[in-house]
């Protein structure tokens, strides 16, 4: 996975060079036209992997796990260290 991600960083646009970048946002963690989340999908065995730009860490979310019917309107937020490091966490709810 991490070959996948290392192609597709080679298509973001980083926070510096984003239109919007430093004149007319209104807060510091907010980007309009920079790269904010990379995602790749492993389609065969449905495990979907993303990051986003302030945390490299990838994050997996296995759906052969998730038992869609039980969940409601729960909605399920991943949290965002800020980690520089590439690291991969399971983030599949669990029940």
């Amino acid at each position: 996975m991490r070959a996948a991600f290392r192609i597709l960083d080679n298509y973001k646009i980083p926070t510096d060079a984003a239109e919007g970048a430093e004149d007319d946002v209104q807060s510091d963690n907010v980007i309009y036209s920079a790269t904010q989340i990379t995602k790749a999908t492993d389609a065969e065995s449905l495990v979907f992997y993303h990051h986003a730009v302030f945390d490299r860490t990838v994050h997996m979310v296995d759906m052969k796990q998730i038992e869609f019917g039980s969940l409601g309107n729960e909605k399920i937020v991943s949290e965002i260290r800020g980690d520089p490091q590439p690291t991969l966490v399971d983030v599949t709810p669990t029940y």
